[in-house]
């Protein structure tokens, strides 16, 4: 099981991936990095750049020519709104 959104930032396109949390996902591939107190892995792989992180029972990783400031914000923009949703 897999989704897939394309988001629009600025001029730049962004591919939000999410999957199941399962053995199957594994290690995620990266460097560590912390923003606004949550860890995210980053990975460059020609020339796009990747952001993943797990999230419960999700992994997401979001992939873009965007710069990792940006997907860093829009992962952080994420999870938050995920976190609203699900105390809702």
């Amino acid at each position: 099981k897999l989704a897939y959104l394309l988001y629009e930032k600025g001029h730049m396109l962004m591919s939000v991936f999410m999957l199941p949390n399962t053995a199957e996902a594994g290690t995620l591939p990266g460097k560590a990095v912390s923003y606004r107190g949550h860890e995210y892995l980053t990975r460059d792989r020609k020339s796009l750049r990747t952001v993943s992180w797990r999230d419960g029972r999700a992994v997401f990783s979001l992939v873009s020519l965007l710069d990792y400031d940006a997907l860093l914000e829009c992962a952080d923009r994420l999870r938050a709104e995920r976190a609203r949703e699900t105390r809702l």
